[in-house]
């Protein structure tokens, strides 16, 4: 959706969404810049928008397409881990890949800091949906626990947590108090998952994003306005392993 100009402007797509509160940018993993516009807010003042944040897009848009050209050019191997980093549980993990004949994937924890993955080496299908299955287990390990203490903390309760693969969202809450979380938060800074946390828990109070819901986000998160810019963007902490994961 590009209306004719007088000088360039980027091409790009318009996305109403419920949720949004401000007009947001949005690079995905083609490339393609994607505006997302609150539902009631009127369509013209998304052009001015783009024209404003050219310098960004340009920018952001370069770095998609050399990580699209890169998956695309890379052997497949090449996108296999020799290390983990998953900030938000504050764990580095070295992965060792140790050829087998068996035609089954399996990994094994050698220690607190290292894995070992056996199997053929040239099933790297195999690898990753097995990798993607260990970092599921290491959210279900650990994110449910640490939503308790947060929510014990400010006294918002909510009724159980599950881990899931969404892929446009980090969470949700149901309207029964079913908090879902994304497995790859596990990636994210500590801070943004905390701040992911509060913005769902705050959803058992107010199932909506009205002024009241917003400000009991302040009460408990004052500086949310940047967080919640930042984790618009954090797909950027996400590797290219698991984002091209089967």
């Amino acid at each position: 959706m590009n209306p004719q100009s007088d000088f360039f402007i980027p091409e790009y797509t318009v996305r109403k969404s419920t949720r949004a509160r401000y007009l947001r940018l949005r690079i995905t993993q083609d490339a393609t810049v994607e505006v997302v516009v609150p539902k009631r807010m009127s369509m013209k003042h998304v052009q001015p928008f783009v024209i404003q944040h050219i310098d960004w897009i340009e920018k952001h848009k370069s770095r998609q397409l050399q990580n699209k050209n890169l998956r695309e050019a890379l052997p497949e191997g090449k996108h296999l881990p020799e290390t983990i980093h998953l900030r938000a549980l504050d764990e580095t993990w070295h992965v060792d890949f140790k050829a087998s004949a068996s035609s089954q994937c399996r990994i094994k924890r050698v220690n607190d800091h290292n894995i070992r993955i056996t199997g053929s080496p040239d099933d790297h299908e195999k690898t990753l949906i097995k990798l993607q299955q260990w970092l599921k287990q290491r959210a279900k390990d650990t994110l449910p626990s640490r939503l308790k203490q947060l929510s014990e903390k400010i006294g918002l309760s909510f009724n159980k947590a599950i881990i899931r693969s969404q892929r446009t969202r980090w969470g949700s809450c149901s309207s029964h108090g079913t908090v879902s979380l994304n497995y790859k938060l596990i990636f994210l800074p500590p801070v943004l998952v905390d701040y992911l946390f509060i913005h769902e828990l705050c959803h058992t109070r107010h199932m909506n994003h009205s002024r009241q819901y917003w400000a009991l986000v302040k009460k408990h998160c004052p500086d949310y306005r940047s967080l919640d810019k930042q984790l618009a963007n954090a797909g950027q902490f996400i590797p290219l392993w698991v984002t091209n994961s089967p």
